[in-house]
Protein backbone atom coordinates (compact mmCIF):
# COMPACT_ATOMS: atom_id res chain seq x y z
CA UNK A 1 0.00 0.00 0.00
CA UNK A 2 1.54 3.52 -0.90
CA UNK A 3 1.39 6.44 1.20
CA UNK A 4 -0.63 8.05 -2.35
CA UNK A 5 -3.64 5.74 -1.80
CA UNK A 6 -3.77 5.88 1.57
CA UNK A 7 -3.37 9.73 1.35
CA UNK A 8 -6.24 9.93 -0.98
CA UNK A 9 -8.64 7.33 1.09
CA UNK A 10 -7.92 9.44 4.00
CA UNK A 11 -8.84 12.60 2.06
CA UNK A 12 -12.65 11.00 0.58
CA UNK A 13 -13.47 9.55 4.55
CA UNK A 14 -12.62 12.44 5.80
CA UNK A 15 -15.28 14.86 3.26
CA UNK A 16 -17.71 11.70 3.63
CA UNK A 17 -17.56 12.05 7.40
CA UNK A 18 -18.02 15.58 7.31
CA UNK A 19 -20.80 15.66 4.71
CA UNK A 20 -22.41 13.33 7.08
CA UNK A 21 -21.93 15.62 10.35
CA UNK A 22 -22.96 18.35 8.23
CA UNK A 23 -26.10 16.19 7.44
CA UNK A 24 -27.15 15.26 10.84
CA UNK A 25 -26.60 18.63 12.14
CA UNK A 26 -28.93 19.99 9.36
CA UNK A 27 -31.45 17.35 10.06
CA UNK A 28 -31.41 17.73 13.92
CA UNK A 29 -32.21 21.66 13.62
CA UNK A 30 -35.27 20.75 11.35
CA UNK A 31 -36.25 18.09 14.05
CA UNK A 32 -36.73 20.86 16.14
CA UNK A 33 -38.21 23.20 14.18
CA UNK A 34 -40.68 20.65 13.71
CA UNK A 35 -40.94 19.76 17.16
CA UNK A 36 -41.55 23.07 18.55
CA UNK A 37 -44.16 24.19 15.87
CA UNK A 38 -46.29 20.90 16.89
CA UNK A 39 -45.67 21.92 20.47
CA UNK A 40 -46.39 25.10 20.85
CA UNK A 41 -48.84 25.98 18.20
CA UNK A 42 -51.32 25.47 20.63
CA UNK A 43 -49.92 27.38 23.32
CA UNK A 44 -49.00 30.55 21.07
CA UNK A 45 -50.32 33.14 18.86
CA UNK A 46 -49.11 31.97 15.27
CA UNK A 47 -47.03 34.78 14.71
CA UNK A 48 -44.67 33.96 18.35
CA UNK A 49 -44.94 30.41 16.89
CA UNK A 50 -43.49 31.05 12.95
CA UNK A 51 -40.75 33.43 15.20
CA UNK A 52 -39.73 30.76 17.83
CA UNK A 53 -38.94 27.94 14.54
CA UNK A 54 -37.03 30.12 12.60
CA UNK A 55 -33.41 31.95 13.58
CA UNK A 56 -35.69 35.07 13.45
CA UNK A 57 -35.72 34.36 17.16
CA UNK A 58 -32.45 35.30 17.60
CA UNK A 59 -32.94 38.70 15.87
CA UNK A 60 -34.05 41.66 18.21
CA UNK A 61 -36.80 43.73 18.44
CA UNK A 62 -39.66 41.67 17.81
CA UNK A 63 -40.08 41.82 21.36
CA UNK A 64 -38.94 43.67 24.45
CA UNK A 65 -35.00 42.51 25.31
CA UNK A 66 -35.80 42.28 28.80
CA UNK A 67 -38.18 39.51 27.93
CA UNK A 68 -37.12 38.02 25.01
CA UNK A 69 -34.40 35.83 26.27
CA UNK A 70 -36.28 34.53 28.88
CA UNK A 71 -39.61 34.34 26.43
CA UNK A 72 -36.96 32.48 23.94
CA UNK A 73 -36.01 29.59 27.29
CA UNK A 74 -39.38 29.13 28.89
CA UNK A 75 -40.95 28.52 25.04
CA UNK A 76 -38.65 26.24 24.12
CA UNK A 77 -38.20 24.27 27.69
CA UNK A 78 -42.40 23.92 27.36
CA UNK A 79 -42.25 22.39 23.74
CA UNK A 80 -39.64 19.88 24.85
CA UNK A 81 -41.17 18.97 27.86
CA UNK A 82 -44.71 18.58 26.24
CA UNK A 83 -42.78 16.22 23.94
CA UNK A 84 -41.27 14.11 26.88
CA UNK A 85 -44.57 14.26 28.64
CA UNK A 86 -46.47 12.90 25.45
CA UNK A 87 -43.94 9.64 25.93
CA UNK A 88 -43.85 9.42 29.37
CA UNK A 89 -46.98 10.70 31.26
CA UNK A 90 -44.83 11.55 34.13
CA UNK A 91 -46.89 13.57 36.64
CA UNK A 92 -43.91 15.97 37.23
CA UNK A 93 -43.44 17.05 33.73
CA UNK A 94 -47.34 17.87 33.69
CA UNK A 95 -47.02 20.02 36.80
CA UNK A 96 -43.78 21.66 35.31
CA UNK A 97 -45.43 22.09 31.98
CA UNK A 98 -48.40 24.01 33.95
CA UNK A 99 -45.56 26.41 35.52
CA UNK A 100 -43.94 27.22 31.92
CA UNK A 101 -47.17 27.61 30.66
CA UNK A 102 -48.02 30.18 33.12
CA UNK A 103 -44.39 31.50 32.62
CA UNK A 104 -44.99 32.07 29.26
CA UNK A 105 -48.17 33.95 29.32
CA UNK A 106 -46.78 36.02 31.81
CA UNK A 107 -44.14 37.10 29.08
CA UNK A 108 -46.84 37.69 25.98
CA UNK A 109 -46.93 41.23 25.84
CA UNK A 110 -51.08 41.86 26.26
CA UNK A 111 -52.35 43.71 23.36
CA UNK A 112 -54.24 47.06 23.96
Amino acid sequence: VSFENTFAFGFIFMFVIIGLYIGLYIFSLKAEERLIRTELAEELPAEYVQLLSTNARFAKGWMDEGIRQKFLKTATRLAFRKRQFARSKNDALQKEINYLREELNSLIPKEE
